[in-house]
């Protein structure tokens, strides 16, 4: 009998220890701004196929999702295993070396056979070339813009778009014949253009030589350009983001002809600018003025060093890039993937309904293949955040251009003694 207890308590033990080891599992979190119900997919789809691993999704806003970051690293604690960050913000996280290098084993993102657009694959590098961060969807520039504004004056936007010069002359029929602004804010040219023109092919856009490049000629004809828009009241504003009310009201009443950004915007139309507009047909894409093909950002995977699961963080990654899931996010979200080798799916060749029958992501494909690539650099948001403030002296208070913009040098060159 005190064998046969023992046994069965032995027995008892071991199936109460191996039910424990069956149902142990490794939490990972995963902090991002993407939508939710794609992450909601993504990780019902990944804990299915990896019984071991729960993915504890943290949906913030994109600021909050970056802010919460580099609180984190600069604490030494906080971090989540897995993070969406914009290549706009990871110069700047790479630098504060908060973030793990996948370039090395075991991670060696080069043998994974993924095929970047190289725009993306540059701002996701330090200068040694080694990666930090996982090119998920790339975001070529382009110009949405409402089809019966141009038809409106006789025009088309082949000659609409010619240079900025044609673009101005536009507007100022637009505005003198439907009363309708251009764009939505001057400053609203700032970001996406500066990339365009004030690079060269993989160096950074706010440096030359290492040192600041914030006064230079391409700027300066960008100021230029800014605030005789502003001036002459062809924008709807000085400053502001394109989903603001304010501008949102203005082009659901036909009074905004276009917004420049991504290939997000895309959905944006239909979700926020203007949905009755997007069910009709009225809205179409383009190149902006110049034929400037640069990206406007994207976002990276990048897992944060302060991650005790790298591992598993690393399994999640590879997860969401597979090929069915980097085309989910595009079908969902319109964004476009950062993996060139998927630009073949036949969901390519589809026409849009928001975009009147335009065949708009086999568009954004093509611009890919020509987009000049620049390197993310530590200085990128300090110097953005300058030259935004310089611009807004320049254009709402009729602040000298060139005198503004050596101030503006001179205090990036200074900031960037403190890093």
């Amino acid at each position: 009998m005190k064998i046969k207890n023992i046994t069965g308590s032995v027995t008892l033990f071991a199936t109460l220890l191996a039910s424990q080891f069956t149902y142990a599992k490794t939490e990972i979190v995963f902090s991002h701004y993407l939508p939710k119900d794609y992450v909601a997919k993504m990780v019902t789809k990944f804990e299915k196929q990896n019984p071991d691993i729960d993915i504890n999704a943290m949906s913030c806003g994109f600021r909050d999702c970056h802010d919460k970051l580099t609180t984190a690293l600069a604490v030494g604690e906080g971090a989540p295993d897995v993070v969406s960050i914009s290549t706009i913000k990871l110069g700047s996280f790479v630098n504060a070396g908060g973030l793990t290098d996948l370039s090395v084993a075991p991670y060696n993102i080069s043998d994974t056979g993924w095929v970047f657009d190289q725009s993306m694959l540059t701002l996701s590098e330090n200068k040694q070339g080694d990666i930090f961060g996982v090119p998920f969807d790339t975001g070529p520039v382009v110009m949405v813009y409402r089809k019966d504004l141009v038809d409106s004056v006789g025009a088309n936007i082949e000659d609409v778009t010619k240079n900025w010069d044609s673009f101005i002359a536009f507007a100022e029929q637009i505005k003198k014949k439907k009363g309708a602004y251009i764009l939505p804010a001057a400053t609203s040219l700032i970001n996406p253009l500066v990339m365009g023109t004030n690079s060269q092919p993989g160096q950074p856009v706010y440096l030359k030589d290492g040192e600041p490049n914030l006064a230079s000629d391409e700027i300066k004809g960008l100021v230029k350009l800014v605030k005789e828009l502003y001036d002459k009241g062809l924008v709807a504003a000085l400053d502001g983001s394109s989903n603001d009310q304010k501008f949102i009201k203005l082009f659901r009443e036909g009074k905004l002809f276009a917004d420049i950004d991504g290939p997000w915007i895309e959905g944006r139309i239909l979700q926020e600018y203007d949905p009755e507009g997007a069910k009709s047909g009225l809205w179409r894409v383009s190149g902006i003025p110049n034929n400037t093909n640069v990206n406007a950002g994207g976002t990276v995977f990048a897992i944060p060093k302060q991650s005790q699961h790298k591992s598993e963080a690393w399994k999640f990654i590879q997860f969401l890039m597979q090929k069915d899931n980097v085309l989910d996010i595009a079908k969902i979200a319109g964004t476009l993937p950062a993996r060139m080798e998927v630009y073949s799916d036949k969901f390519f060749d589809q026409p849009s309904d928001i975009l009147g029958g335009q065949h708009s992501m086999k568009y954004y494909t093509e611009i890919v293949k020509n987009i000049k690539p620049y390197s993310a650099s530590p200085v990128d948001n300090i110097a953005n955040s300058i030259l935004n403030d310089a611009i807004k002296k320049i254009v709402a208070q009729n602040a000298d251009v060139d005198r503004t913009l050596e101030a503006a040098n001179k205090l990036l060159k200074r900031r960037m003694r403190t890093l």
